[in-house]
């Protein structure tokens, strides 16, 4: 796999990850598992959606949970986040899976929300020092 360095902008996806990583460690968000948010609670990754972008949650009735604005309950769609911290959820980690993989089986196999920022934490400066 070739590595395309595009230059992100730093400055904007530190706010975005200290921003979501403080969201998870608050304990303002009851955690749930195998979609993004539900009436139980947050994903991981529901919480960068809530706290990170501008969109609402629109309620789907069949799956018992909610959707981004783009329509997913599961995973998160280019649209639903900026094109910054869409690249690194979708940046492999040397070997292994994208972040965003990394990141859903961590939480649907109940590693809580504070193991959850560590990980992004340093999922992010292994990110940052490989697009250097």
């Amino acid at each position: 796999m070739n590595l395309i360095k595009v230059k992100a902008v730093w400055p904007e996806l530190d706010a975005q990850i200290a921003a979501w990583t403080s969201a998870l460690r608050s304990g303002n968000y009851p955690q749930t598992l195998n979609v993004l948010h539900n009436d139980a609670g947050y994903c991981c990754l529901g919480v960068l959606y809530e706290h990170c972008t501008a969109g609402p949650w629109k309620r789907n009735q069949i799956v018992n949970s909610y959707q981004t604005l783009t329509g997913s309950s599961a995973v998160l769609r280019d649209d639903d986040v900026s094109d910054d911290m869409m690249r690194f959820l979708r940046s492999a980690m040397g070997t292994s899976e994208a972040v965003m993989s990394q990141l859903t089986d961590a939480n649907d196999n109940y590693a809580t929300f504070n193991e959850i920022a560590d990980l992004i934490e340093k999922l992010y400066e292994d990110y940052k020092e490989r697009m250097r």
